[in-house]
């Protein structure tokens, strides 16, 4: 990813800004993604790794936004619903770890 040095005051910023349109950039978009699926790989190897019983049910997902806000979001999906797939997380630590790289 290029190296890009930011000048000029904060109200320079926000859409249609300099800020905005490069970080729309191919380049940047695809080390979004990447970074991304890396943490998603990490995530789902530790969900893997960690679970003393494994039913199967629970994936490690990722969602690419394309032109919003968030670009890219990694997330546990568990059928069972959305406090199952937080509990899993708090318990095992898994997207903390997996974004720290501790696997």
């Amino acid at each position: 990813m290029p190296n890009i040095t930011w000048y000029g005051p904060s109200s320079n910023r926000g859409e249609g800004s300099t800020g905005d349109r490069v970080s729309h950039t191919e380049p940047v978009v695809e080390a979004i993604k990447a970074k991304a699926n890396d943490i998603a790989r990490r995530a789902a190897f530790l969900l893997e790794a960690r679970a003393k019983e494994r039913t199967g049910d629970s994936q490690i997902k990722v969602k690419h936004h394309p032109r919003t806000y968030v670009d890219s979001v990694v997330y546990l999906e568990d059928p069972n619903g959305e406090k199952a797939a937080t509990g899993i997380n708090l318990h095992h630590k898994i997207f903390e770890d997996a974004i720290a790289g501790n696997d």
